[in-house]
């Protein structure tokens, strides 16, 4: 299936579809001027951006750009937490045939350096004074000229290098072009000349096997990844959209960037972190897009509520809950689950999405029988974000559902022969330019027949829904040659009651074992319960109760395994894997060699 952005179709009164997201943007701003781009909360109140608002910030944030000389070729980085200026910023540099690159508000300085040097930026846009202090930190010998600061409260005295966002919007603004007898129409007019193949942005990695490789992602590959959320989603005009999973993320970019502006949506700014719930019920989104970590978080608080209900209304939410049909479901949908979809503020979801890691099958079926069938995306920064979704009315069955329009999906070594598992091939107009000066890794991942090798391990059934197994730098080789995905074991243990979080090894050993995170509220209740003293997490995992515990989880996903899939050995890690360790990206990934080597002695140990 192609796309109107693809066919340069006409749309209705016989105007001719944009082919450029920017393009789009400055359509609606003529077509519907007064409908409602963004929604912004500020000091309790939600504020309203119209679409001709929101295409003329844009468009004085792009004067000044090219004011300061930004044009085709040019990076600009850009470092905030979800806010406006994200997609205003965005947008005015993708207007120049300029590209984004977006970094993570929480970066450390020496990783920041890293990025800033490959992306060769000569302006910086960044949120606030911890931003700024770690690019003052690390600018020397880069060609950093001027950083904008979007809120410069806590900043004394903005001084040369920096400035702020005000500044710039003010620079392009049409009484100051007026002033210098610039031209007033420079971005319009950029946006009318931009190439379909010419840099849009730039997206790393997270770097979870090595250093995080720059995305090169076009013009054309944004246009088509807009209209796979019209077309695939069913985005529509007016759909409320909640900003919540990091803008750096490439799913939430693409949706909140580039899908909402092609099918003219409302995104949403509210206070986020803890107030995040509070923001949904406020807002009340038909379109909701998060990771499996945030949906878990609604669910727990669904759980956390029951726990303390009445028999009465327990009873009620699992008839409601049920599967099957009949009197007590129907009396327990409306008595029980509509009101937990209202008071969640997801009554009104009509398109609910899960990406940026696999979905547990639980988690997917315990949203189903809620009322909210929520639907596995599968994508890549390579591929846009975007590569296949399950269908509204299709179950949940394990599967990341099938290739969107314009994408093709193909097994290496076995395209004709359906369950058999490869590497993932993705083939269409969403896949990327390729690396940022980095040729011959842009050479391994894209092929001459136009396939993106994914790294992905996967299978396609006969009706061509998609199995992911794993990465295929993560499986793992044992000492007896055999060859185990560990994902799928990780999110098994992670999936019992007392396990937060689980790293399964055993390249070159003899068998399988795996480091693993307890739930520490969880394994705290229970010690509680069971007369088992502790004072701190270290005193916890040292217990021979709760080793004993943790054996009979492992237990019980082991019943489930291959005799060379079942872990043998484990050990407790002291505390949560986290950030600051180097052991998980931005996005909350693992890094596998990072961790081996973090706890190096406790591996050693388990395997001895």
């Amino acid at each position: 299936m192609t796309t109107a952005v693809e066919t340069g179709r006409v749309l209705p009164g016989g105007v001719s579809a944009p082919t450029t997201v920017p393009a789009w943007l400055l359509h609606h701003a003529a077509t519907r001027p007064g409908g409602v781009a963004l929604r912004v909360k500020q000091l309790g109140r939600w504020r309203e951006v119209s679409w001709r608002d929101h295409a003329a910030r844009v468009a004085s944030v792009g004067r000044a750009l090219a004011f300061r000389g930004v044009g085709p070729g040019d990076r600009v980085l850009l470092v905030s937490e979800n806010r406006p200026e994200w997609i205003v910023t965005d947008l005015a540099v993708q207007g120049l045939g300029a590209m984004t690159v977006g970094v993570f508000p929480t970066t450390p300085a020496p990783e920041l350096a890293g990025l800033l040097r490959r992306s060769g930026a000569r302006i910086a846009v960044v949120e606030g004074e911890e931003q700024l202090d770690n690019l003052m930190e690390v600018r020397a010998g880069t060609p950093l000229e001027r950083i904008f600061v979007i809120d410069p409260r806590g900043i004394r005295r903005l001084e040369a290098p920096a400035a702020s966002f005000e500044e710039l919007e003010s620079l392009g603004s049409l009484e100051a072009v007026a002033l210098r007898e610039g031209d007033p129409d420079v971005w319009r007019e950029a946006v009318a000349r931009l190439e379909p193949d010419g840099g849009a942005t730039v997206v790393f990695t997270p770097g979870t096997t090595g250093d995080p490789k720059g995305v090169m992602l076009t013009n054309r590959n944004l246009a088509a990844a807009a209209a796979v959320g019209v077309e695939a989603y069913g985005l529509r005009p007016g759909d409320r959209i909640v900003s919540c999973l990091p803008m750096c993320e490439i799913a939430e970019r693409v949706l909140v960037v580039a899908q909402a502006t092609r099918a003219a949506s409302t995104v949403h700014f509210g206070e986020g972190g803890d107030a995040l719930e509070n923001d949904v019920r406020e807002v009340e989104p038909t379109v909701f897009l998060g990771a499996p970590h945030l949906w878990e978080r609604f669910e727990a608080r669904v759980d956390a509520g029951l726990r303390t209900a009445g028999r009465v209304k327990r009873a009620a939410f699992r008839a409601g809950a049920a599967r099957r049909g009949g009197v007590a479901r129907l009396i327990g949908a409306w008595l029980v689950t509509r009101p937990v979809r209202r008071q969640l503020g997801l009554a009104r979801v009509r398109v609910a999405l899960v990406g940026g890691a696999p979905a547990p099958a639980a988690l997917l079926a315990w949203w189903d029988r809620l009322g909210i069938p929520v639907r596995a995306l599968y994508g890549l920064s390579e591929s846009t974000g975007v590569g296949t979704v399950v269908g509204v009315h299709e179950p949940s069955s394990g599967t990341v559902g099938r290739a969107v329009p314009g994408v093709e999906i193909a097994i290496a070594d076995h395209a004709d022969t359906p369950g058999r598992v490869g590497e993932v091939l993705l083939r269409g107009r969403v896949v990327f330019a390729g690396y940022l000066d980095d040729g011959e890794a842009s050479a391994e991942a894209l092929d001459a027949g136009g396939w993106l090798h994914t790294g992905d391990v996967g299978s396609l059934d006969a009706d061509g829904r998609l199995t992911i197994v794993d990465r295929i730098k993560d499986v793992i080789v044992t000492s007896g040659s055999h060859t185990v995905a560990p994902g799928p074991i990780e999110r098994r243990l992670a999936a019992t009651p007392f396990i937060r979080a689980a790293v399964v090894l055993g390249d070159g050993r003899p068998h399988l074992g795996a480091l693993l995170a307890i739930d520490v509220g969880a394994v705290s209740d229970w010690a509680a319960q069971h007369g088992v003293p502790f004072t701190t997490r270290q005193s916890l995992i040292t217990q021979a109760e709760v080793h004993e515990l943790i054996d009979d989880c492992v237990r019980e996903v082991n019943d489930g395994l291959i005799a060379a899939e079942q872990i043998r050995c484990f050990a407790l890690l002291p505390n949560e894997l986290g950030q600051e360790e180097g052991v998980l990206t931005d996005t909350l990934k693992i890094r596998r060699k990072a961790i081996t080597a973090r706890f190096a002695g406790l591996v050693d140990g388990m395997f001895s």
